[in-house]
């Protein structure tokens, strides 16, 4: 650890100070199988049409990479990280999310006919959800580690464990995501709206015209 004891270091000036970069969006498209990740270039050619597409970061450098469930299969690819075996079933939801605080995403899955949460190295939650929530993940509180999240679209509220709720964010019909989009450590709701190709997220500026209207949406530190 360096403490440096400068007017360099209390700016933030020096080499080795990273700044904390906030999440942007990403979408994954089906129908060519490219991933496209908003200031900072795409993917092409990963994934095939119905994959159910998560980012995290799996390595713990910092960075989120995409990932995909195929349920066929009972498996997911991460990439740059190899793939993980009989997590998931057919109809299962996928999230991914540092469950246990140690720096390094995993795989979840929201189980609705069971409203039932299976998070890869920090158990299971139960009765959280109802079998029509879309669910996501999050930092909810900035206590390190991450929690599960649901959109109830019929309700147009969010319900956070650990982080209350979040009241008329998101119309039924859009695509849930959630990231810390000012970098404050916190994550915060977010939808991408197909019909309009605009994106709200909570506590910054709306985002107009990006993707297409058959993308899934994802969201992450991609830099």
């Amino acid at each position: 650890m360096h403490f440096e004891m400068s007017w360099a270091g209390a700016r933030r000036q020096t080499t080795w100070w990273t700044a904390r970069q906030p999440d942007g969006p990403g979408v994954f498209r089906p129908g060519v199988n490219d991933w496209i990740f908003r200031a900072n270039g795409s993917l092409t050619n990963w994934g095939i049409p119905g994959d159910l597409p998560v980012a995290g970061d799996w390595d713990g450098d910092g960075v989120d990479e995409p990932g995909v469930f195929r349920a066929s299969e009972h498996r997911w690819y991460l990439h740059g990280y190899g793939h993980v075996e009989n997590w998931g079933e057919p109809g299962d939801l996928v999230v991914a999310g540092d469950w246990d605080g140690d720096g390094r995403d995993e795989p979840g899955v929201f189980r609705p006919s069971e409203k039932r949460w299976y998070l890869l190295g920090g158990g299971h939650v139960d009765n959280w959800g109802e079998p029509n929530d879309l669910p996501v993940a999050g930092d909810w509180n900035g206590d390190g580690r991450d929690e599960p999240g649901v959109f109830r679209p019929s309700e147009k509220r969010w319900y956070l464990r650990g982080g209350g709720h979040v009241d008329n964010w998101g119309e039924p019909g859009d695509q849930p995501v959630a990231g810390d989009w000012n970098a404050d450590g916190i994550d915060e709701p977010g939808v991408r709206r197909p019909s309009t190709k605009q994106w709200y997220m909570r506590g910054v500026t709306t985002l107009n015209n990006w993707g297409e209207p058959g993308d899934l949406a994802v969201a992450g530190n991609w830099s």
